[in-house]
């Protein structure tokens, strides 16, 4: 799946679907999966190179905000980050997300990231 092609996907499934600019330019964009009456909410985000120019406590602050109204709707989320992306293993263990050892998924290896209400 093109990265284009994946981000088409994660809003067309998206409850939530948000986007932040810095300086006009796309900084992040995420969301969270799931269906109305559904107990598990799968929360995604892809950032650009322009989330750099924002200070990380106020990125993290952000988006544990952002993972609050997220379990306003589902008591429940869950998904998976690639190992490499450190950096958002770092924003997800700082939101409060319980982070899974490496496993692979798919053609990568993966850690699943969990929380609940």
């Amino acid at each position: 799946v093109t990265c284009a092609k994946g981000l088409w996907r994660s809003f067309k499934r998206s409850l939530i679907c948000e986007t932040s600019l810095v300086d006009g330019k796309v900084a992040a964009v995420w969301g969270c999966g799931g269906t109305l009456l559904g107990q598990v909410g799968q929360p995604w985000m892809l950032t650009s190179g322009e989330i750099k120019k924002l200070s990380p406590i106020r990125v993290a602050r952000f988006y544990t905000k952002q993972v609050d109204k997220m379990l306003e709707m589902f008591p429940r989320l869950e998904n998976y980050v690639a190992v490499e992306h450190n950096d958002a293993i770092r924003l997800l263990t700082i939101a409060g997300f319980k982070i899974g050892e490496p496993e692979k998924f798919g053609q990568g290896m993966f850690r699943k990231f969990e929380m609940e209400r």
